[in-house]
């Protein structure tokens, strides 16, 4: 997502100095009675862990996990995530309603998960990145195991220096973006009103709390549309 991001905003994670690294394993999970499992996108060590407690088929029941996870996280990006939903209408496009079921929407992510895992504490294990949407397991619709998906085939990244890192030149992109709209917008309202807005008005009749996004006072902001 990140790297998708910046390259939206035509640069990258290194051309900003971004670092990021892999944390591995991603988390532990602790159980009660002291017993204890390893998320990781490791296999090798996934095989270990889930036919410990699933027995020797299990480890293919959990790649089936993973294919149906997987198949709800293409779906998702491909019809949700990068569309814009502007009315209830937006919803009823036939490629998307023709793979909506596919997606599991009423079904929830514990029902979806147990029947791939026979025990409680696997079913657990793999649901429980519901909350991270603040949804029960038994609440959240099967579709959210595109979560846990993502942890276990990509793994968890973690940037050098804190997300401040990778939201500071995202922020100063953003910047730019703005000032180059208003910019264009200052010039077009000079010219069809035949009258020159100076800074100090546009400050006067547009506060400074319109735009939150500015990380300069608008005075400074203004300076280079003098020479428009």
């Amino acid at each position: 997502m990140f790297h998708k991001t910046f390259a939206d905003l035509d640069t990258s994670l290194e051309a900003e100095g971004v670092h990021i690294v892999k944390c591995e394993p991603n988390y532990n999970m602790w159980f009660g009675d002291g017993e204890k499992f390893q998320l990781s996108t490791d296999l090798v060590l996934m095989k270990e862990q889930v036919e410990k407690w699933e027995g020797k088929d299990g480890y293919s029941r959990y790649l089936s996990f993973l294919r149906e996870a997987h198949n709800h996280y293409e779906l998702s990006v491909e019809h949700v995530l990068s569309r814009n939903f502007t009315s209830i209408t937006s919803m009823l496009r036939p490629s998307f309603l023709s793979r909506v079921f596919e997606l599991h929407p009423f079904e929830s992510i514990y029902s979806r998960a147990s029947k791939y895992f026979w025990t409680e504490r696997l079913r657990r294990v793999f649901t429980f990145a519901s909350m991270y949407m603040g949804m029960s397991p038994f609440d959240a619709p099967g579709t959210y195991s595109l979560l846990q998906y993502t942890e276990l085939t990509e793994g968890i990244w973690y940037p050098i220096g804190g997300f401040h890192k990778v939201s500071a030149p995202m922020q100063a992109k953003l910047d730019l973006v703005m000032l180059m709209f208003l910019r264009r917008s200052l010039k077009h309202w000079s010219r069809s009103a035949s009258v020159w807005v100076s800074p100090t008005d546009f400050r006067h009749r547009y506060p400074k709390s319109l735009f939150p996004l500015m990380a300069v006072e608008l005075p400074e902001l203004f300076l280079p549309m003098a020479r428009l």
